[in-house]
């Protein structure tokens, strides 16, 4: 079951001029008439160019007036037009790791609103996994050596002769160990 559609704010101006706040990138006039909505989406036409564009409703925010008859719709986050849609601006700034000497508080003092960080992958994927492979087969190579050569050592599959001392014999009076004695 659907519930009833809640208009957004920005339906309140109805054929009202306004302005976005900031500016959408890419798009000279900013001055902008409520069209309609959607569940997900606000689409304003734009009174120059006379082309409607689509907001997704995440980014659209409060509406309040200014001195000038133009009203003002604050955005959420900085949009551009691009390729035919608005989307959100995505800044390729990497931020620098602080220094030895310096104090996190200075530095996020001077740049309160940073640009978040992207993330750069420098190693190559497939070279690794190779080298890994090659690194993991000669140890496991080694490990199964090292196993054969000690269960054929240690007893287990063991071809060593043990030996034992013999017990001495109890010999018989006059009989010598290399044979009988000689007649004279």
């Amino acid at each position: 079951m659907t519930g009833p559609l809640i208009p957004p704010p920005i339906a309140e101006l109805g054929a009202r001029l306004f302005s976005f706040q900031p500016a959408i990138r890419n798009i000279a006039n900013n001055k902008w008439v409520y069209h309609s909505a959607t569940w997900s989406e606000v689409i304003a036409r734009n009174t120059k160019t006379n082309e409607t564009v689509s907001i997704p409703r995440r980014y659209v925010g409060d509406i309040w007036p200014t001195d000038s008859p133009l009203m003002m719709v604050r955005l959420l986050t900085e949009l551009e037009y691009r390729s035919g849609a608005v989307c959100p601006v995505r800044r390729a700034i990497i931020e620098m790791p602080i220094a030895v000497n310096d104090s996190f508080r200075t530095r996020s003092r001077e740049s309160a609103a940073a640009a978040p960080v992207i993330a750069i992958r420098l190693d190559d994927g497939g070279r690794s996994r190779v080298g890994k492979l090659i690194v993991g087969g000669i140890a496991l190579g080694l490990a199964g050596c090292v196993l054969a050569i000690s269960l054929y050592r240690g007893g287990i599959i063991a071809a060593r002769a043990f030996y034992a001392p013999a017990l001495p014999q109890m010999h018989h009076a006059g009989v010598e160990p290399l044979g009988a004695p000689a007649r004279p």
